[in-house]
């Protein structure tokens, strides 16, 4: 799990710089060591009921969402729209983009792209084109 979050942390530095953003920090900078990474080294006999799965899915979560820094997350989002947090009424930036057909068009390929797809599809003067 570990492993699959620095891979999150490489992914997240890769869109953010296709995105433009200068972010250099890691977007999860949890260890093993915490309170709930020690607690989920603990060996479980087979035979434990189904609140020890409760408890081992709490702390996964809580090794995993308490180490996430927040701030990151805004900032990248920032790159795509500065206003993106102030928007509570209408669509989420995503589902202004244009559907795209087959799995080549399915990702922005080049640095920029998504952001460029986003602006060019932001324009007040095309939203009641229908």
């Amino acid at each position: 799990m570990v492993q699959a979050l620095g891979g999150l942390n490489r992914a997240f530095a890769r869109l953010a710089a296709s995105l433009g953003t200068d972010i250099q920090d890691s977007l999860w900078s949890g260890s093993l060591d915490s309170e709930a990474g020690r607690q989920l080294k603990w060996v479980y006999p087979a035979s434990a009921d189904d609140s020890e799965f409760l408890k081992r899915a709490t702390l996964a979560s809580t090794l995993i969402i308490e180490a996430l820094k927040p701030k990151l997350r805004r900032k990248l989002l920032q790159s795509l729209d500065e206003t993106l947090h102030q928007n509570n009424e209408g669509p989420a930036w995503a589902a202004r983009l244009p559907a795209t057909s087959g799995a080549s068009n399915a990702c922005c390929n080049t640095d920029g792209e998504l952001k460029a797809r986003y602006r060019a599809n932001s324009d007040p003067r095309k939203a009641d084109r229908g």
